[in-house]
């Protein structure tokens, strides 16, 4: 963290004069040494009986509570309990954009509103709390905010920052991560995620450098939330949009390799929703590929360096370093 003051000290004094000036790699790549572990001792205890798909058995015999929100267009990310009574006090869903909830406890609902209140526009988790119950260590972040840790004082009804990553402080120069939608060949509505260059709006961007970076296949989706490489990039010039390709965890009807076929349709449609969309030409639409997707323009796509391997900080930065100039020459 010391060692990045100096370069965050004159990236902020050149953001002063223009917001088009690329900040150094490392205020994006910087990891942050922090973990809500190490405030156990002041937060002993969980706030909520969490159940997620992992937990099979749990998360079945729950559902069911969640039946008539089974129309949403999202899936159930948790199932959240009493900690002292077992009963269901609500399910988080993730949504495009915001994580929401909903509440069969009206004290529950209650607390999340004032707590939302207190840090609007940003998605929040409410981790654990002190032995008494009067504090809350809660998580909060957005799309150009890694995660930030609060206390909430059910007394008091106010938000302390306890600790905030170093990028925090770069956010008023970031750009916001914009969810979308398109339509694959087949006409099934997709959904991604467009982030331009910081002070360009989508409806007046000229024909910008473009990545297409799906997430790894079978893998976590993207969401709503920082990323440093979304960021890293549009902070070079580049319109990056994050596809959420089908996969066969989303369809138990489809096979793996009908699967992985969808997915590199999908991947393509959403690159040439870029070019029709306006923001990019044919010609400046790079893939950034995580996995063994099977990508026929080889000229225009980027392998993930650390596939089945480990690499170190110098090497990740220098990857992207290398991945922005070739896609804006």
């Amino acid at each position: 963290m010391k060692t990045l003051l100096p370069l965050l000290a004159s990236a902020l004094l050149c953001m002063a004069c223009t917001h088009t000036h690329q900040l150094p790699a490392e205020l994006f790549f910087e990891a942050d040494p922090f973990t809500p572990d190490s405030l156990t001792g002041v937060y002993p205890l969980p706030a909520f009986t969490v159940y997620t798909k992992a937990d099979t058995t749990g998360f079945e015999a729950l559902q069911d509570r969640f039946t008539a929100l089974s129309s949403w267009d999202a899936p159930i990310e948790a199932i959240a309990c009493s900690p002292t009574t077992g009963e269901p006090l609500f399910a988080s869903f993730l949504t495009p954009r915001y994580r929401v909830h909903h509440f069969l406890d009206k004290e529950t609902e209650a607390l999340f509103e004032r707590i939302m209140g207190c840090l609007p526009d940003h998605q929040i988790r409410i981790l654990a709390s002190d032995q008494e119950r009067r504090n809350l260590l809660v998580e909060a972040s957005d799309d150009r905010t890694p995660p930030m840790w609060y206390n909430y004082d059910c007394d008091s009804m106010r938000v302390t920052l306890l600790h905030a990553p170093s990028q925090t402080q770069l956010r008023r120069y970031l750009s916001p991560v914009v969810p979308v939608t398109f339509a694959a060949r087949d006409g099934v509505t997709l959904h991604g995620y467009l982030t331009l260059p910081h002070g360009i709006q989508a409806d007046e961007s000229p024909r910008l450098h473009a990545i297409v970076m799906p997430h790894a296949f079978g893998g976590v989706a993207d969401r709503w939330e920082y990323n440093a490489e979304v960021q890293f990039l549009a902070n070079r010039g580049l319109a990056v949009l994050q596809v959420e390709y089908r996969d066969a965890s989303d369809d138990n009807s489809v096979t793996p390799d009908d699967a992985q076929r969808l997915a590199v349709h999908d991947v393509r449609d959403g690159a040439d929703w870029l070019v029709r969309a306006g923001v990019a030409s044919h010609n400046k639409v790079f893939y950034h590929v995580h996995d063994d997707l099977p990508y026929a323009s080889a000229d225009r796509m980027f392998r993930d360096p650390g596939e089945g391997k480990a690499i170190d900080k110098r090497h990740h930065i220098a990857f992207y370093n290398d991945m922005a100039r070739k896609a804006t020459r």
